[in-house]
């Protein structure tokens, strides 16, 4: 059994990635979603739409990635889209909040 400061046997098997470099998948996908929020905060919802379904193709389990397409779906008024990922998100993780206030704003 593990204390609260010493590592786990699955980190000492496994060191922690936060070592490694990142491949080169995360940064485009760093790349992307910077582009993607740049461009919702900029108001120009189709093209942060885009760059978030980009992001998504390359990390399909960020829940993070379909709460911000869903509040651009929201703000381009595609309401049935936005209403989609705010599911996924919630489904993706339960335990964020904000997902279940993306899924209420679509609904």
């Amino acid at each position: 059994m593990s204390t609260p400061n010493s590592p786990s046997k699955d980190s000492e098997a496994n060191p922690s990635k936060q070592d490694d470099p990142p491949e080169e998948w995360q940064i485009q996908l760093s790349t992307l979603k910077s582009q993607a929020d740049d461009a919702f905060r900029k108001k120009d919802y189709s093209t942060a739409i885009q760059h978030y379904t980009s992001c998504i193709t390359l990390d399909p389990t960020n829940h993070i990635l379909y709460s911000n397409r869903s509040a651009a779906y929201l703000s381009n008024k595609e309401k049935s889209r936005s209403l989609t990922d705010a599911r996924k998100c919630v489904e993706l993780s339960p335990g964020f909040v904000k997902g279940y206030s993306r899924l209420a704003a679509a609904m």
